[in-house]
């Protein structure tokens, strides 16, 4: 029994310094590791000038995005007129068959309903491509306003040297905060502007 217990606390000790040693040079090696970086740079980085614009005031103070935005207000304005006026005309057309179907033979009454309701689809259907061409010719104008202000952002930071122009907006931006040393935004919209009254 003597030897059952002095062989066990023999093979416990060993074990317990196994593992003390298997944990030291463990920890070593990872201390070792930890030091030496995992990729060398192949050249030393400069720091990146990063300035920004006020989405939201260059949006109200560029005169190029306020014609924009005047003209597709004036053309959803004729479009919703349009619309309007059809569908008044058709409502007064279902009124008066309203109206007078008591008069009308069973037969004429089904050709008057079959009219109406194909000219109510015909509305739906103009509805439906009217609110296309306009979403269209939304999306290219301000494809153009991107490009027009992507254009002058890229001239702009390579003649003032910097590497980032990024966007702050109070309402929707990745930005959260900018310096106001940083804001360039005045200086970006005049620019603009000047360009943009050049081509008038």
């Amino acid at each position: 029994m003597k030897t059952v217990n002095l062989i066990w606390n023999i093979a416990l000790t060993v074990a317990i310094i196994v593992i003390i040693y298997n944990n030291y040079t463990n920890n070593t090696k990872k201390t070792n590791t930890e030091a030496k970086p995992i990729v060398k740079p192949d050249r030393k980085l400069a720091p990146a000038k990063i300035v920004f614009v006020n989405s939201d005031t260059l949006m109200l103070n560029y005169d190029f995005f306020k014609k924009v935005k005047k003209e597709l207000e004036a053309k959803q304005s004729g479009i919703d007129a349009d619309l309007n006026a059809r569908a008044n005309l058709l409502q007064n057309e279902i009124t008066s068959y309203q109206k007078t179907a008591h008069t009308m033979t069973q037969q004429k009454a089904l050709e008057t309903e079959r009219d109406l309701s194909i000219k109510q689809q015909e509305l739906e259907l103009y509805r439906a491509d009217v609110a296309k061409k306009y979403l269209e010719e939304e999306r290219k104008m301000n494809e153009k306003l991107n490009d027009v202000i992507s254009d002058y952002l890229k001239r702009y930071a390579e003649a003032k040297g910097y590497d980032y122009i990024v966007g702050y907006s109070k309402t929707s931006g990745s930005v959260l905060y900018g310096a106001e040393r940083l804001d360039v935004t005045k200086e970006v919209l005049k620019g603009l502007n000047e360009e943009y009254n050049k081509k008038k």
